[in-house]
């Protein structure tokens, strides 16, 4: 056999002489991508394709390709490598073989006229082969398959085949094999491998790969099977689609950060562009004595807005870092719901009123006191209700607090409005962090705020009883 060796990217290193002899290529021609591009066009990006698949599962590579040999002639030959890996389990290269398929072909010939041969092939294979009279018994039962499925060769053979299946499977089979028998007309027999699911002795099932096909020996039929065990690839395929899952999230992470932090540092600009904007006509106006009264008012309101729109983003972002490691601190205390949900409709009542919203407040005055930290409470409703007036340009306002029908050691306090609502795609991820939505079109704020919310309220003991949020209400869980 013609032998090669590449590294861990599939670049020949090196090959022997009977690799040369197929070929027709020198080792300095085979080397590097050499070996690749001797392979004949219309067989290369199949045998591309395989290779990668083979490679990024870890399976071997197995391949029927040609060469178009320097001389012009055309070599058939098949192809197969597995890796070779360092002790950590990291790839280092690839070591495979090519045979001439006509070699090939009358080796296996000769092979075939020797009973010794064949049996050393039957009992070296790594499928599964078993073969099975008309009648179904097991009649062979070569040792990949007793390692498959668990039983010897003795406890196997004389056997009916369907105790290698689990339920319905064995009646369905003696009813296809009676069937085929009296019309000839195959179901799966030779139609190449498909996967089916196996069943070992000790009753475990398993997925296979099988093959089937039959032939005469003395004017007797025998049907043959050839058996893979495919418990290993799944593992492998499950691995690599959870890996994928975790890449993919990891990438729609990163995206999010970043849009986050480009948005971010636009959104910090404009106050520090309208305090250092106001600041310098302040100056001009100092030089120039003039002394406008309005003029300067407007000026420092502007600069004092401004800051602290910028004090309000900053401390989102510290907040979220202090929660995310652990250094939140949260001072416990019975709070006075009825009386923090006053303060909070003193406080955006005037700006509901100026867009012409009607703002209610629904909380019974004996309304019992909650276990809470009354600072990050109140940045909890103000962050919500703050929402809603924000994104609400007609109708009303309710904040409700209610105990809780489910648990009734919790309060349910609610914040509806007849705003644009949340697109019903945002609804999954509306308290994730730097998530942003605004039905406009265009994202606002840090897209930290329901975030914050969200965690503050399940540090101090809420948010058991889950989230909920629709298009026009979102409800929090609070301990009482």
């Amino acid at each position: 056999m013609g032998i090669f060796y590449t590294d861990a990217e599939g670049r020949c290193v090196d090959v022997n002489e009977r690799w040369c002899e197929i070929t027709g290529l020198t080792p300095q021609e085979a080397r590097g991508e050499g070996w690749a591009q001797a392979i004949h066009p219309d067989d290369r990006e199949r045998v591309f394709t395989e290779w990668m698949r083979a490679t990024k599962a870890n399976l071997p590579f197995k391949s029927e390709y040609r060469f178009q040999r320097p001389d012009g002639l055309v070599t058939l030959v098949f192809g197969q490598a597995v890796a070779e890996e360092e002790d950590s389990g990291k790839v280092i290269g690839y070591i495979g073989t090519i045979t001439d398929i006509a070699e090939h072909k009358r080796a296996e010939e000769a092979l075939y006229r020797s009973e010794k041969h064949y049996r050393a092939i039957m009992d070296n294979v790594a499928e599964g082969i078993i073969t099975i009279d008309d009648h179904g018994i097991i009649e062979s039962f070569n040792p990949a398959a007793q390692r498959i499925f668990g039983y010897s060769g003795a406890e196997a053979i004389g056997q009916n085949i369907s105790m290698l299946m689990p339920e319905p499977d064995p009646s369905r089979h003696d009813g296809y094999l009676a069937g085929y028998l009296k019309t000839g007309k195959p179901k799966i027999l030779g139609k190449g491998p498909r996967e089916v699911v196996g069943q070992r002795k000790d009753g475990s099932t398993f997925p296979m790969e099988l093959a089937t096909s039959e032939f005469y020996l003395k004017n007797k039929r025998i049907f043959i099977g050839v058996v893979r065990d495919l418990t290993e690839r799944k593992k492998v395929e499950q691995e690599l689609r959870e890996k994928e899952i975790v890449r993919a999230g990891a990438v729609e992470a990163s995206r999010a950060k970043s849009d986050f932090l480009s948005s971010m540092s636009h959104d910090l600009r404009t106050p520090l562009t309208g305090i250092i904007g106001a600041a310098e006509t302040i100056k001009r106006m100092v030089k120039k004595g003039l002394t406008s009264e309005e003029r300067l008012d407007k000026l420092l309101k502007n600069i004092i807005g401004s800051g602290w729109h910028l004090s309000s983003m900053v401390e989102d972002v510290l907040d979220i870092s202090r929660i995310e490691s652990g250094r939140m601190k949260i001072q416990y205390e019975c709070v006075n719901l009825k009386q923090v949900l006053d303060g909070l409709y003193s406080n955006l009542n005037t700006q509901a009123s100026e867009k012409g919203l009607a703002f209610e407040l629904d909380v019974p005055d004996d309304f019992p006191p909650v276990r809470a930290d009354e600072k990050r409470l109140t940045q909890v409703l103000f962050n919500l209700a703050g929402n809603a007036v924000k994104f609400t340009e007609a109708g009303k306002i309710i904040i409700s607090a209610r105990s809780s029908k489910e648990d009734k050691k919790l309060v349910v306090i609610s914040v509806s409005d007849t705003g644009i609502g949340i697109p019903e795609e945002y609804l999954s991820r509306i308290f994730d962090r730097f998530e942003r939505v605004d039905q406009s079109g265009k994202k606002v704020g840090t897209g930290l705020g329901l975030a914050i919310t969200k965690k503050l309220v399940e540090i101090m003991g809420g948010g058991k009883s889950g989230w909920k949020a629709g298009s026009v209400k979102v409800q929090l869980f609070i301990s009482l």
